[in-house]
């Protein structure tokens, strides 16, 4: 179990570093290849990524309105609570699972991916997506549980 823990860890601040490293990307040469995209959008990719950043300070938000939940010590609270811990737990193993499908060349630089990885990165941003849901609902609910009570 503590190698789990010990993974789960790097990992996560594996991609908390990669999402906060602000590297500039190389212009490209041909003019077809300016084309192809204005400088604007955004690739998939960078979605994913950007996704995971908005998530990841919610995580402590998380742990914050559970732990409040938690000193109420009432069984009204119960369901708030592990919703709270199932978002938590979706969102680490979420990012466990992107991690070991994509390297950082791929999420961070851009990197062609094969379309295997392509179909793999539809996925995950169907995934991301849900997560965003499940978390900031989790998380609302808490806190209206929390607001009732004051």
């Amino acid at each position: 179990m503590k190698n789990f823990k010990s993974s789960t860890t790097l990992l996560l601040i594996v991609l908390i570093c990669l999402g906060c490293v602000d590297e500039k990307k190389p212009e490209k040469d041909t003019a077809a290849e300016k084309t192809e995209s204005s400088p604007n959008e955004i690739s998939q990719m960078q979605r994913v990524v950007n996704i995971h950043d908005e998530l990841m300070p919610k995580m402590g938000s998380i742990g914050m309105l559970s732990s409040q939940l938690k000193m109420k010590d009432s069984i009204q609270y119960q369901e708030q609570i592990a919703q709270l811990e199932y978002s938590h737990d979706a969102m680490m193993e979420w990012m466990k699972d992107f991690g070991t499908k994509f390297n950082s060349d791929e999420i961070m630089k851009g990197a062609e991916l094969s379309q295997e990885k392509q179909v793999m990165l539809d996925i995950e941003e169907e995934e991301v997506l849900e997560l965003q849901i499940l978390m900031n609902s989790s998380i609302e609910a808490a806190k209206e549980s929390l607001k009732k009570e004051e």
